[in-house]
């Protein structure tokens, strides 16, 4: 799990709301009367409404059904997040809200100086007023995403509780007034196995600088929705690859009848063993497929869940690219992808020894590691 830096964006209102009086009776006028509870059915100003309500809590700090809608906000611009699977990706966002703020409760526990990270929330909401060219540009962006300036400190300095935790917890900075205790040297045996592994799995070949064999691939692909069922697509599809087989030019049909016609069905160069992975029927073709093949009908779904059906031709095949381990940027790709690994486990273990002395509820957010 890594810790990816909370929109820090968020704070610029505090120098401008800090100029703001606080709002308030006019001078002279009486205070305004709570509303009581036995005349808020009988009056419309004073009547009570649910402003908003607890969804989590973890030790001291409660979550809100306001925080967890800015949350599903936050995603829905982040990524295409289709409505079938909006529960499930929100619930992965709560499990990650509680996983952070453990992180910054921890964060908030080792000593740091309240004037030193005070100092630095002021120091990061000018350097995002200049970024935003003045305080108006800031305050309008904060409004956007429905902040409000306390909101924008809170996060802030959230960021850097939950910064000094993770930079202790992997070893990339000491405690505060303390030594470095994680040892971070990559040792050469351990390199070289590493690597050894990344080029008997080319799956893994990214992570020690190389590149597993990609593919090419045109398509056309048919939805049987718009075409009155499965059967009428596929036949659809087996007259149109003939077409091709004819002579005809795949381009020119694909801009015609494809769902998808961004440059005439012509992909970016895949990995191929991740299309194998994912694609049975296509991985049966490609077993076999030299650049120019073409493939029977076969089905497609979609990351949506969307069930389609395709003909595809191979275009070209591309090699892998093996590393060689002696070169210096190898190296240092090699140890940067085994840091990585020791950073996301250490954080891994240290969240899990942190779940066992919280309280968190609901509970089964307590339970997912």
């Amino acid at each position: 799990m890594s810790f990816t830096p909370l929109p820090i964006a968020l704070a610029f209102v505090l120098a401008q709301d800090a100029q703001k009086p606080p709002p308030g009776p006019s001078a002279g006028s009486p205070p305004p009367a709570a509303p009581s509870p036995l005349n808020a059915s009988t009056s419309a100003k004073g009547a009570w409404r649910t402003l908003d309500r607890v969804e989590m809590i973890v030790n001291d700090d409660m979550v809100t059904a306001r925080r967890i809608q800015r949350m599903l906000e936050t995603l829905r611009m982040k990524q295409t997040v289709a409505p079938e699977d909006e529960l499930r990706v929100l619930q992965q966002a709560k499990v990650e809200r509680v996983r952070n703020l453990i992180a910054v409760q921890s964060g908030e526990d080792m000593g740091l100086d309240p004037k030193i990270v005070k100092h630095e929330v002021d120091e990061r909401i000018n350097s995002l007023i200049r970024q935003h060219e003045g305080v108006a540009a800031t305050a309008e962006f904060l409004q956007s995403i429905d902040f409000d300036s306390t909101e924008a400190r809170e996060e802030i300095q959230s960021t850097i509780y939950r910064d000094v935790w993770d930079k202790f917890i992997t070893g990339e900075a000491p405690m505060p007034g303390s030594r470095l205790s994680r040892d971070r040297f990559v040792r050469p045996g351990l390199m070289q196995l590493y690597y050894q592994v990344g080029v008997e799995h080319p799956e893994t070949l990214g992570q020690i600088g190389g590149k597993p064999q990609e593919v090419v691939l045109q398509q056309i692909i048919i939805d049987p929705r718009k075409h009155n069922g499965d059967a009428p697509a596929r036949d659809q599809l087996k007259l149109i690859r003939q077409r091709i087989r004819d002579g005809e030019d795949m381009t020119d049909l694909c801009e015609k009848y494809s769902e998808w016609k961004t440059k005439g069905g012509v992909t970016d160069p895949l990995p191929e063993i991740r299309l194998v992975a994912v694609y049975p029927e296509l991985a049966e073709f490609l077993k076999t497929a030299k650049p120019g093949d073409l493939s029977d009908v076969i089905p497609y779904e979609s990351t949506k869940h969307d069930r389609y059906w395709r003909i595809v031709k191979l275009v070209d095949r591309i090699p892998a690219v093996v590393p060689n381990f002696h070169t210096a940027e190898v190296q240092q790709k090699v140890a940067d992808s085994i840091q990585q690994e020791f950073e996301d486990l250490r954080r891994a273990i240290a969240i899990t020894l942190m779940f066992r002395g919280s309280y968190v509820w609901p509970e089964e957010y307590a339970t997912k590691r």
